[in-house]
C-alpha cells in the first residue's frame, strides 16, 4: 500500500516537471514558408512583464516549481498546497492559451511545448486524484 501512495505522488512531481520542462520548449511555432519559422517559449515572455499574458505564464511556470518542489519536502499542509499549485498552474496556463488564440489557431502556431504542458497536467491532476 505504501508504495501505491510513493508511485502516485511521483506521478504528480513527474506532472508538475513536464510543466515546467514545457515552458522551456517552444510553445508557439509560426512558420514562415521558406524563410524558416520563428519560435517562442514561455520564458521568453520574463524579459518584459509588462502584459497580462506575461504575468498568467508566470503564474503557471512558478505555480508548477511550487508543485515539483513540494513533492519533495513535507510540509504542513502539503497536499493542499500542492493541490493549489496545480490549479493556479492549470488556470495561469489555460488563460494564456486562450488570450494567445492557441485554441483559434490550434495546428497553425502551438509547438511541443504546449503538449507537454498539457500532458503534465495531466499526469499530475492523475497523481493528485489517485493518491487519496
Amino acid at each position: 500500500m505504501g508504495k501505491k501512495k510513493n508511485s502516485m505522488s511521483l506521478l504528480y512531481l513527474i506532472g508538475m516537471i513536464a510543466v515546467v520542462v514545457g515552458c522551456f520548449l517552444p510553445i508557439i511555432e509560426v512558420k514562415l514558408g521558406p524563410l524558416g519559422s520563428i519560435k517562442t517559449n514561455v520564458i521568453r515572455a520574463f524579459q518584459s512583464l509588462d502584459t497580462a499574458n506575461s504575468w498568467w505564464q508566470l503564474l503557471m511556470f512558478v505555480a508548477a516549481i511550487v508543485g515539483a518542489v513540494l513533492s519533495l519536502v513535507s510540509v504542513k499542509n502539503g497536499n493542499l498546497i500542492k493541490l493549489v499549485a496545480l490549479i493556479a498552474s492549470i488556470v495561469g496556463g489555460l488563460i494564456f492559451f486562450v488570450d494567445a488564440g492557441f485554441f483559434d489557431y490550434f495546428f497553425k502556431i502551438v509547438g511541443i511545448g504546449f503538449f507537454v504542458i498539457i500532458a503534465g497536467w495531466v499526469v499530475a491532476l492523475i497523481g493528485y486524484v489517485t493518491k487519496k
